[in-house]
């Protein structure tokens, strides 16, 4: 792939990251999609649930209702 497409394609991504409402969390981990790229991430659960936020914690539960957050 020739790096000129490579920086369209990167450039494409982040406008629709930037513009989705999805991913919240995710986001402030890594707004840029660029850096992101460049970085070495160990992706384990623990890793995913954290970045994502859709772990077993009391406030994605309490945001399902299965338990009240306890703030």
């Amino acid at each position: 792939m020739t790096s000129e497409l490579l920086y369209k394609r990167v450039a494409k991504w982040q406008s629709e990251w930037t513009q989705s409402t999805k991913g919240r969390t995710t986001k402030e981990f890594f707004p840029h999609v660029n850096e992101r790229l460049k970085m070495k991430i160990n992706l384990t659960k623990i890793f995913t649930i954290m970045a994502t936020g859709h772990g077993k914690t009391n406030a994605y539960l309490d945001g399902f209702k299965i338990i009240e957050a306890s703030i």
